[in-house]
């Protein structure tokens, strides 16, 4: 852990642990919101900037099997938009439905496209 701090800096390893934590809280909110009936199958996150904010785009995709599920999924993407995120230092400024894909057979299954928009607060 020592090279990896020489090499990064005490800063950008904090910056790290922080970033994945805001992650997992985030993931833990979102599938929350489904009675954890989902899960998660890909999560990106990608720093952005700009001259007076800065931030994290988040893209979460989420996939929930069988009727109970996606009946959940659906009770999550409607609470969406609308949802406040507790995320200590961030501030969830805008939570969208990139896609929702539904199949009937051989198994009810929704697989949903979230992408959060958070801002630093601060």
């Amino acid at each position: 852990m020592s090279a990896v701090l020489e090499l990064l800096g005490a800063h950008a390893c904090e910056a790290t642990k922080q970033s994945f934590g805001t992650a997992a809280k985030l993931r833990e909110q979102l599938l929350a919101l489904a009675d954890d009936r989902g899960v998660v199958l890909a999560h990106s996150e990608r720093s952005w900037r700009s001259a007076t904010y800065a931030g994290t785009r988040h893209i979460v995709s989420i996939e929930f099997a069988g009727h109970s599920s996606m009946i959940a999924g659906e009770a999550m993407l409607a609470a969406l938009p609308s949802h406040e995120f507790i995320l200590p230092g961030e501030l969830v400024c805008e939570a969208t439905i990139k896609s929702a894909e539904r199949k009937a057979a051989p198994v009810s299954r929704l697989t949903a496209i979230v992408e959060l928009l958070l801002l630093e607060k601060g």
